[in-house]
């Protein structure tokens, strides 16, 4: 065999062992990185709906907005345009009437102010009125008054709109900085509490009116009895509209971003490396 021939075969059975040697060697697959970059992805995702729903998930109804309901199709806010069609709202008995009046005659007592409630029904447009002054007496025969509004609709089952409620303050000229619905909510008194028992929740937020007044720095706490009056303090809102979920929900997002961009300059990066291996 000549020197040429020998080489030839020296250099295919080199060829043949190199050959054998790639077959051998398991080959890691290019997608390998990218399903775990996305199972990363996933597991962070799971691990903030599953944070949101133990954090979020149960909120009781003393916090969040006045519209909040499990079912989101049950109740909303009431709208006038909306015809509710279900059984008639439940009214005030006069003896529950009488103890309201009580209640907040002691209220006007220690701020001489007239306060006041109602309560509409959304079916009927029948309204109940009552005051410090006494039952189906209006706070607004006062020079100073301020009266709590309720009004809640039934819908019927084969309506195609859900129950309704909502809650205005009213007041003489002097009180600028009422009261909003989200800010009874802080009370325990929302959409869901409203439908299921409008005389107490009635009654709640118009005993709870002096409260949030006192908290907006529109009233001043007064003594009763020789002894100061400490409000309880109520829970602490923050004046971005935008909840503690949707915050945490963009967050994860953006740490979701950052984290796809961090891996594919990484799978990038070993790319290259591969090629360059490769090449040499």
């Amino acid at each position: 065999m000549s020197r040429r021939r020998r080489r030839k075969a020296a250099a295919a059975a080199h060829a043949q062992r190199k050959a054998v040697e790639r077959a051998q060697k398991p080959v890691k697959s290019k997608w390998n990185d990218f399903w775990w970059a996305v199972g990363i992805v996933a597991a962070l995702v799971f691990g903030l709906f599953t944070i949101d729903d133990l954090m979020f998930g149960s909120t009781p109804r003393t916090s969040g907005s006045f519209y909040q309901s499990t079912d989101s199709e049950s109740a909303g806010y009431y709208s006038s345009s909306t015809h509710y069609d279900g059984e008639a709202v439940p009214q005030f008995t006069p003896e529950a009437a009488v103890e309201l009046s009580a209640g907040l005659a002691e209220l006007e007592k220690a701020h001489g102010i007239c306060f006041g409630w109602s309560l509409t029904d959304g079916k009927t447009k029948r309204t109940q009125t009552g005051s410090s002054q006494g039952h189906d007496v209006a706070a607004k025969r006062c020079p100073r008054w301020l009266e709590t509004a309720v009004t809640v609709g039934y819908t019927s089952n084969n309506s195609a709109s859900g129950d309704g409620a909502n809650i205005i303050v009213h007041g003489s000229s002097e009180f600028r900085n009422l009261p909003r619905p989200d800010d009874f909510a802080r009370l325990g008194v929302n959409v869901p509490a409203l439908v299921e028992d409008p005389i107490a929740a009635t009654g709640h937020a118009a005993l709870g009116l002096p409260l949030l007044m006192i908290e907006a720095g529109t009233l001043q706490p007064v003594a009763q009895a020789g002894q100061p009056i400490t409000p309880k303090p109520l829970e602490a809102v923050s004046g971005s509209d935008i909840s503690p979920t949707t915050w945490l929900v963009l967050y994860g997002m953006g740490g979701a971003a950052v984290l796809c961009v961090g891996l594919g300059f990484w799978l990038r990066k070993r790319a290259k490396d591969k090629e360059r291996n490769s090449s040499v």
